[in-house]
Formats: C-alpha cells, sequence, structure tokens
C-alpha cells in the first residue's frame, strides 16, 4: 500500500479564484507563492500533472510528496533513498518531488495555499526526520501525514497555507 504527504482539507478554497490570465508555469507559481509568505528550499522539485492522471494517482488532493510503498507498519521510511528504487521522502538525488494537480496552477490563491502547505509540511518533516537519525517508522510517517489529524505536520500545514490566503485576500 502506497501513501504520502498530501495537500487537502484547505478551508480557503472558495476564495481560490482563476487567474484573468491563465494558468501559470511551475515557475511562476513557485514565485508567487514566495512572494506571498512561502519559505521553500531548493530541494523541492514541483511537478505539473494533468488533473485526470493525479486523481488516479494521487486521489483527490491538490499536491502530494514522499510517497512510499510499504508492506508492513514496522518498515522504516528514511529522508533520503540511497538509490533509485527505494522509497524516501527525498530520492536518491536529494531532490523532493512534489506533484500537484495541474488545475491548482490556474489561481494564485490556490498556488500559495498549496505550494506553502507542501513545504511547510517538509520542512516541519525535515526536522522530525533530522531529531530521529533521518529514518522514521511507516506507521510515524504515516501518522505524520494523515489529513485530519489534530496537530501533525499536515494540520498545521493547512493551517498556515489557509493564512497565507486569508493575507492575501485582506490586502486586496
Amino acid at each position: 500500500m502506497a501513501f504520502g504527504g498530501t495537500a487537502s482539507y484547505h478551508q480557503t478554497t472558495h476564495l481560490w479564484k482563476p487567474n484573468p490570465n491563465g494558468p501559470r508555469t511551475i515557475a511562476e507559481a513557485r514565485q508567487i507563492a514566495e512572494n506571498n509568505g512561502a519559505y521553500i528550499e531548493d530541494d523541492l522539485h514541483f511537478i505539473s500533472v494533468p488533473d485526470e492522471q493525479y486523481a488516479k494517482q494521487f486521489g483527490d488532493s491538490y499536491a502530494s510528496f514522499g510517497q512510499v510503498d510499504f508492506q508492513s507498519g514496522t518498515q522504516i521510511v528514511p529522508w533520503r533513498a540511497p538509490n533509485a528504487t527505494t522509497d524516501a521522502i527525498a530520492n536518491h538525488t536529494g531532490k523532493i518531488n512534489v506533484w500537484v494537480r495541474q488545475s491548482v496552477l490556474g489561481s494564485d490563491k490556490a498556488i500559495t495555499a498549496v505550494l506553502s502547505h507542501e513545504s511547510f509540511e517538509i520542512e516541519a518533516l525535515r526536522e522530525i526526520f533530522q531529531k530521529n537519525g533521518g529514518a522514521l517508522p511507516v506507521i510515524t510517517y504515516k501518522d505524520l501525514v494523515r489529513p485530519g489529524s489534530a496537530d501533525n505536520p499536515h494540520w498545521q500545514a493547512v493551517d498556515h497555507g489557509d493564512e497565507l490566503v486569508r493575507k492575501m485576500s485582506n490586502q486586496r
């Protein structure tokens, strides 16, 4: 069974209006999120995925990262994969792939919510992994990224993304 971190459960989706000039590129999206308060490390690699393909692969979330396939709750998840075939948060080159639903790129507020959510969650996880020697039991990782679990990094990331969107809305 595979799972990973996801951007989902945002309370500001009603504010995610389409951009008048259409969708942004990934590079533009990253800049928009950063301009609106997101802190994004250089090792995050955002990948736009057509909505239909995204839904088949990741479900109904807006973005996803750190996909691991596990066989048991005792399996260990490393932060960085030692080779190209090992599941981890970062791949063997040190990049963290973040797959983003293509429709997110159609709204600056969606971009800010989703990219800031993922970067916030990843940074919280990075700290937890570092404090635990660079690896965690899969069941611990799953609890940290589980949507709807109060006060875990996912929950905190939702709040962070929504806070930045509310600030954008108050500026206009």
